[in-house]
């Protein structure tokens, strides 16, 4: 690969701004493969054998939500939103690992409906977080904004 992948989030080629909801999207786009795997994995009568698998998957769609997540918080390090987005973003991160890393044990164990259950809940965790990335973008504006002079009254 020739880095492509690698360069600033804020500009790109000749300066021209980036599209970031466009890198996002990408970075999204690259952990499908690995998501995939998880779903056949918990539809797997006995699980799909091991860990092995299981956590060569979970780091792939860690490390691209891993990717995404630094290309927002650095579209953001001169917003006052930097700090609370990250610790957001942090605190569902830490959710996904730790369910990622319990449907691991599960599968060592040969616990396969603990398995199934803790893959969904990892595949739509891991939804729940591109989705979330998306939302808090710059520039995004806030669909439940209210205007002023609208509401009940």
């Amino acid at each position: 690969m020739n880095g492509s992948r690698d360069h600033g989030a804020r500009t790109a080629g000749r300066g021209r701004p980036v599209n970031l909801e466009r890198r996002l999207r990408e970075q999204h786009r690259l952990c499908l493969p690995a998501l995939a795997r998880l779903r056949l994995l918990a539809m797997a009568p006995s699980g799909g054998g091991g860990g092995t698998e299981l956590r060569r998957a979970t780091d792939e769609v860690m490390a691209e939500l891993g990717a995404a997540e630094r290309l927002l918080l650095d579209s953001l390090r001169d917003s006052v939103r930097a700090r609370p987005i990250g610790h957001l973003l942090a605190c569902r991160v830490n959710r996904l690992a730790i369910v990622a890393e319990h449907a691991a044990v599960a599968a060592e164990a040969g616990d396969v409906p603990a398995q199934r259950a803790l893959l969904y809940q990892f595949n739509a965790l891991a939804e729940a977080m591109w989705k979330v990335q998306l939302g808090v973008r710059p520039g995004r504006e806030c669909a439940s904004r209210i205007s002023v002079g609208q509401g009940a009254g």
